[in-house]
């Protein structure tokens, strides 16, 4: 039996972390390529929402402890500015949508670079076909730069290709996180054998 040392817990915290991430992804992706012009405007509602409640809360913030801490007129700065944003962001969706599309393409990219860095540990947990899950994930990436290209011209194909993209990156997380669990299975199991093996010679 495997002994289990205090830092499997925290690894086992991150990867039940990209199991979820990944079936988030997937659920979303399937939701934008059936529904891209109702994302287009989610999206856009979502983040006026989001800004104003934050934007609100930082100017109550402010409003509640401005005598006993004078150092939060930041706070009240950044709170009107988001509070303002997000309102304006409520009312005219259609000129934030670019905004949100680079956003999202930039976070495809950080995903995608987090999956080249998860190829290389395929690669050294011996997996043969390793250079598949890279070529993927320099996909991801390219795709992530095209979104924030052409994301003024090709909106609503953008949407669709996002949320197939998206789909992609789920599944191919899903696969990665599995691989790298069995293998580091596979090689803590030899470690384990040699120990033993070392042991008994002594």
């Amino acid at each position: 039996m495997l002994n289990r040392h205090p830092e499997d817990r925290p690894r086992r915290n991150l990867l039940g972390s990209f199991i979820i991430a990944s079936i988030v992804y997937i659920i979303l992706g399937v939701y934008m390529v059936m529904h891209p012009e109702k994302v287009e405007h989610t999206l856009c509602y979502a983040f006026g929402i989001l800004l104003t409640i934050y934007g609100a809360i930082n100017i109550i913030s402010f409003l509640i402890n401005k005598d006993s801490d004078e150092n939060l007129f930041f706070e009240l700065v950044f709170g009107v500015i988001a509070a303002a944003f997000g309102v304006f962001t409520l009312f005219t969706p259609d000129t934030i949508i670019n905004i949100l599309l680079v956003i999202i393409g930039v976070i495809i990219i950080i995903d995608g670079v987090m999956n080249l860095k998860r190829s290389f540990h395929l690669r050294d947990f011996g997996v043969r076909k390793w250079y598949v899950f890279f070529i993927f994930a320099a996909v991801s990436v390219a795709a992530g730069l095209i979104t924030i290209i052409f994301h003024d011209t090709l909106r609503d194909v953008l949407i669709i290709m996002l949320g197939i993209n998206l789909i992609y990156e789920g599944i191919l997380g899903l696969i990665i996180m599995f691989q790298i669990s069995c293998n580091k299975r596979r090689v803590e199991r030899n470690l384990m054998m040699i120990n033993a093996d070392y042991k008994d010679r002594d």
